[in-house]
């Protein structure tokens, strides 16, 4: 399932949480070889990562327990995804894609595709699995099953992780140096984009009609999600592999081999601000609620930026290398893997993720790579008493759908009830009697 963080923390009732100190550590788990991935993060707070011991690890989010592990037949280079149905996507070093059951790590499917497998999984929004292949392949699977449902040859290897627009379009990258669209049920091209490089970086898709992606060339693009057509390019001093990442006002944030975080204007690739970091920044960003940025690089240190500055506001030092992005959780804890082979979790201050179309890697917490329609709109009403009666009214956009949570504790979180926006000024209503009023509880909701 694909979460974003759209309110958090709405309401509390009772003795109010002590503020964490921002950057410092929350727990660290140590695994037998390096981690390139990029963990994902379940409703329950479950952090899933895989790195080079052929492992799948599924960690408790509040205190990085072991809840079960996976092994697969080879190194993880890609990251995880959460499908619709809660099961976990991941994608083997030998070319197989498994599908695990998330809560205990038992296995439901596999197909083995051929070919190494880099790219992350991306699953639309009927839970179809689209990833590419180092054999040139773009191959969508069912995700009931695992059976192919098509698959689209490009002129060379693909190591970017495929995104998923709205519409259904699937854009991804190729190391022919161009990037595509393809439909998403079909797998006939839309169009095509030559680059002056091979691409590595996976597309962030934004709210204004616009993809965005880096490529080895050292520039990053802007194209007409509908057409292909280029909006702008920004000309870094090294190869773009990281993957762009968005702020709530648009603002596109990326890595370059230059050693610079770069913030640029989403409608016209005006530079805003960079920052120097002392290695290569192949990480993608996180944004937090607050407009933190967060983004490790090859010098082995997590930086937290000031989104609106490029201001650095912390930092924390590892022993490993940083290729893998970052992932902000509603808790606000954010949860990386090293080069060295461990999963480190660090207290932020802050408040989940930003209410952007894209604020991390592979779109949100959930990896589903899909972009999700934003409600417009939105209105609170509770009524919480002795007797846990309770109503929730939304405004929303047609077809959205939108959840309501609650928490004790900012760890865990329970669904209470879920509505798919009407529009046109009509509200839905969720049903939020049941929940006990005499503790501290929070609530947010959320699309997916």
């Amino acid at each position: 399932m694909h979460w974003r963080i759209l309110v958090l923390a709405v309401l509390c009732l009772g003795r109010a949480l002590s503020a964490p100190n921002p950057g410092s550590l929350r727990w660290e788990f140590p695994t037998e070889d390096w981690i390139a991935s990029s963990p994902a993060i379940g409703s329950d707070g479950t952090v899933f990562i895989g790195g080079g011991d052929r492992r799948i690890y599924a960690l408790d989010g509040t205190s990085g327990t072991n809840k079960w592990e996976f092994l697969t037949n080879g190194s993880l280079y890609s990251s995880p995804a959460i499908g619709p149905d809660g099961s976990l996507v991941i994608a083997g070093g030998d070319g197989r894609i498994i599908a695990l059951n998330a809560a205990t790590g038992a296995r439901k499917w596999e197909n083995r595709v051929g070919g190494v497998v880099y790219s992350s999984p991306a699953i639309g929004a009927d839970g179809t699995v689209y990833f590419g292949s180092q054999d040139s392949r773009v191959i969508a699977l069912r995700g009931t099953n695992g059976a192919r449902k098509w698959e689209y040859r490009t002129g060379g290897r693909i190591s970017a992780s495929p995104a998923v627009g709205a519409d259904g379009t699937v854009y991804v990258g190729s190391w022919d140096r161009k990037m595509y669209a393809l439909n998403g049920a079909t797998g006939a091209k839309r169009w095509e984009f030559l680059t002056g490089g091979d691409l590595e970086s996976s597309v962030a898709i934004g709210a204004n009609g616009a993809v965005f992606f880096g490529s080895l060339d050292g520039h990053v693009y802007a194209l007409d999600a509908a057409t292909g057509a280029k909006r702008w390019s920004f000309q870094t001093g090294g190869l773009v592999m990281s993957s762009p990442t968005l702020g709530a006002d648009g603002t596109v944030y990326v890595g370059s081999w230059d050693n610079r975080v770069y913030a640029l204007d989403g409608s016209t690739g005006t530079k805003k601000w960079d920052f120097l970091t002392g290695g290569g920044v192949y990480s993608s960003p996180a944004v937090a609620a607050d407009g933190t940025v967060f983004v490790g690089s090859g010098d082995g240190i997590l930086r937290a930026l000031d989104g609106a500055t490029g201001a650095l506001k912390w930092s924390h030092a590892t022993t490993g290398n940083l290729s893998s992005s970052p992932a902000l959780g509603p808790d606000g804890v954010l949860c990386f893997g090293t080069g060295d082979g461990r999963v480190v979790a660090l207290e932020t201050g802050t408040t989940g993720l930003a209410a952007s179309p894209w604020p991390m890697f592979l779109g949100g917490i959930a990896h589903g790579a899909k972009a999700a329609s934003v409600p417009a709109e939105f209105s609170l009403r509770w009524n919480l008493s002795d007797t846990a009666a309770g109503r929730l009214e939304l405004l929303a956009d047609p077809g959205a759908t939108l959840a309501v949570e609650t928490s004790t504790d900012l760890s865990g979180w329970t669904e209470v009830g879920s509505v798919t926006g009407q529009g046109a000024g009509q509200p839905v209503t969720v049903d939020t009697a049941g929940q006990p009023a005499s503790e501290a509880r929070f609530w947010r909701v959320i699309w997916r």
